[in-house]
């Protein structure tokens, strides 16, 4: 959200160029008090932030009970508030748990929220919690009766969100209960390959060395060497390339190499990275897509026509130049 600064007199202080969402991040009940009492208060609290969060859901997200209090005594309908992210869709009380913080939790289900509230992808408080790596609060919704067993839509589980945020301590503790790493989605995906997609290097480490394997593979056929080039995490790919000797000619079952998932992406490091260790823009899929297709299919495409210019140079202007149409 773009910063909505004001000034306000606090006795004889004046504090000028004060951030909304920073009074809140910040717990600063002036700044969020000031802020209401401004004529545009009711726009601001509705207001997204780039990631979809209201004001209400970003005194949950980081912890801020006095600030959350106030913009619920300015407007009680906030509370029943939801991120506008079309992949989320989250509640007060889902920002709550991914930040860790037990207090908000509390007063939220004294407010009426429920343990039971699923977002857009079926994640529960519960699972929110596991991804956000706090286990004294997944403890605590455990005794209020909820279950290690709840997955979400997609088939996450627990350990597969635990591995997602990269939380090694919380893996290690669900797998003493009774989770194992051989628990897949709805898609073949494992705590494994979510550990790669998502970068964390050292708990790919553990994993390997705690009963995962490099020969896991999703139903769509990635691997750990795909999953992290899928997403651009360029310290797995190269990892898995430079320690474990991976081959960057794997392919997933649509013939996607790690090299078509980076320009896909639009990671122009880890293109170039793997351009330099011998890759080649000659690579198609099944689809017949090369690298400099597969940047344009992934939208990461700047809407100029130079035939002219060699495949290479095309592909890292394409990349590299901010879409702006």
């Amino acid at each position: 959200m773009a910063l909505r600064q004001l000034t306000y007199e606090n006795g004889t202080d004046s504090q000028s160029l004060v951030s909304f969402t920073d009074a809140i991040v910040h717990g600063c009940s002036e700044g969020v008090l000031a802020a209401l009492n401004h004529p545009n208060a009711a726009e601001w609290v509705v207001a997204p932030d780039g990631d979809g969060r209201s004001a209400t859901l970003l005194a949950c997200r980081f912890g801020s009970l006095a600030a959350l209090e106030l913009i619920v005594s300015f407007d009680s309908s906030l509370l029943q508030q939801v991120d506008n992210d079309p992949q989320r869709g989250g509640h007060a009380i889902h920002y709550a748990c991914w930040g860790g913080h037990a207090h908000i939790l509390e007063w939220l289900l004294q407010a009426g929220a429920s343990l039971d509230e699923k977002d857009l992808v079926g994640n529960s408080p519960l699972l929110y919690a596991v991804y956000g790596g706090h286990l004294e609060l997944v403890q605590r919704l455990l005794c209020q009766g909820r279950s290690l067993k709840e997955t979400n839509n997609k088939g996450h589980s627990a350990i597969i969100q635990a591995a997602c945020g990269g939380h090694q301590h919380l893996v290690e503790w669900l797998l003493a209960r009774g989770a194992s790493l051989h628990e897949r989605d709805d898609v073949g995906n494992t705590a494994f390959l979510f550990a790669a997609w998502g970068g964390h290097l050292s708990l790919v480490n553990w994993l390997l060395h705690n009963g995962a394997s490099l020969e896991e593979t999703s139903d769509t056929g990635h691997t750990a060497l795909l999953s992290a080039a899928n997403s651009g995490a360029h310290n797995v790919v190269k990892w898995l390339y430079e320690l474990k000797d991976v081959s960057l000619t794997q392919r997933n079952s649509n013939g996607d190499t790690a090299l078509l998932l980076a320009a896909f992406g639009g990671h122009c490091d880890l293109l170039l990275w793997l351009l330099n260790r011998g890759c080649s823009l000659d690579e198609r899929n099944e689809d017949g897509l090369d690298p400099l297709l597969s940047a344009c299919n992934g939208g990461h495409l700047l809407m100029v026509s130079v035939p002219l210019l060699p495949a290479c140079f095309l592909l890292m202007l394409l990349l590299l130049v901010p879409l702006i149409c």
